[in-house]
């Protein structure tokens, strides 16, 4: 799980370990649709073993759910699920951490 104040911007990243490169990869966000790169919501970065999502000025009512990073490659495809939680300002701080944010989230799977 990935969390963040509301406001911020937070980054997803996806790994993929593969004997074969993803051909493909396509992140959906919380209401499962197709993520298009959009400069004032979402920004895609990729490269041949990783993608990354980053969900700008979060919004704790239309951005928190879960979040799937999908590859496919010559042999077959996976989904890979990110939980983000996007917290009010005004929420506590962890008892144990004394922190909410967890900037990225590193996810390893293999095709």
């Amino acid at each position: 799980m990935v969390s963040v104040y509301e406001g911020s911007d937070v980054q997803l990243t996806c790994i993929l370990k593969a004997n074969y490169p993803a051909t493909e990869i396509t992140w959906y966000n919380n209401l499962k649709q197709h993520v298009i790169e959009s400069p004032t919501k979402y920004v895609l970065q990729h490269a041949a073993a990783w993608s990354n999502l980053t969900v700008k000025e979060t919004d704790g009512l239309t951005d928190s759910g879960q979040y799937w990073c999908s590859a496919t490659n010559a042999v077959g495809g996976t989904e890979i699920p990110i939980h983000l939680l996007v917290k009010s300002k005004d929420a506590k701080l962890d008892p144990y951490t004394g922190t909410l944010t967890y900037m990225m989230e590193l996810i390893s799977k293999h095709c």
